[in-house]
């Protein structure tokens, strides 16, 4: 169950994997990501959402992806976290995160 009362979606273990192994590639500590942010990504949020222990918005996801340097298609679509032709869809809904990020 996460903080917020609701059990996290079965893909949150996953995303947190991915989220952790892109920070790590990048050298960050999660102190280091709250500092270099400027605050905007705290550290105990950033390592929640890296355990699955905890939800993060769209909003969340785009920003400190745009934060690390990285498309959030690219971690989404790879090794299919989320279907292929699901970028497709979003950007005939005018929601091309893909865009947004980089």
């Amino acid at each position: 169950m996460s903080s917020q009362g609701k059990p996290p979606p079965p893909f949150a273990g996953e995303l947190g994997r991915r989220l952790r192994a892109v920070r790590t590639t990048q050298g960050m500590s999660l102190r280091q990501v709250e500092d270099a942010s400027g605050g905007l990504h705290k550290a105990v949020l950033v390592a929640a959402w890296e355990r699955g222990d905890r939800r993060i918005s769209v909003v969340q996801l785009v920003e400190l992806l745009r934060f690390y340097g990285v498309p959030v298609t690219g971690l989404l679509t790879a090794g299919g976290l989320l279907p292929d032709g699901m970028p497709d869809a979003g950007r005939r809904l005018g929601l091309d995160a893909a865009e947004a990020v980089l």
